[in-house]
């Protein structure tokens, strides 16, 4: 995910996305970020699944890692699937190896259970 949309911003993830999205960049509409930023929503309530691939090159894995570290400290309850070999868009095409983990993790959020498998989660 875009976790962190300020450090998106700073980037320049996907040729300016954030700023077209929200209509700038943190110093011009910072009320759009503080509304829209995963990163300045921690801690959140519900239970989360972060699931980022290795070889994404879109977004960097690093801010997936960042704001699972920033949520657990907070005392979020989330769980953060890093698959190997895994691109940006492996995530969402269900003929890809990680599409298995993907709808385990997204089911554990509705059978409230947590995925059990080779590919478990950091907690």
């Amino acid at each position: 995910p875009v976790a962190d949309l300020a450090e998106a911003y700073r980037l320049d993830l996907d040729g300016g996305a954030v700023a077209e999205l929200l209509g700038g960049g943190p110093s011009e509409v910072p009320d759009r970020y503080r509304a829209a930023d995963p990163r300045t929503s921690v801690p959140i309530r519900s239970r989360i699944v972060v699931i980022h691939g290795e070889m994404d090159q879109q977004v960097p894995a690093a801010m997936s890692r960042d704001f699972v570290a920033a949520a657990r400290t907070a005392g979020s309850d989330i769980a953060h699937y890093e698959l190997p070999e895994c691109e940006h868009f492996g995530l969402i095409d269900p003929e890809s190896a990680a599409w298995p983990v993907v709808v385990a993790a997204l089911r554990s959020l509705h059978e409230d259970q947590r995925p059990i498998d080779a590919a478990s989660p950091t907690r």
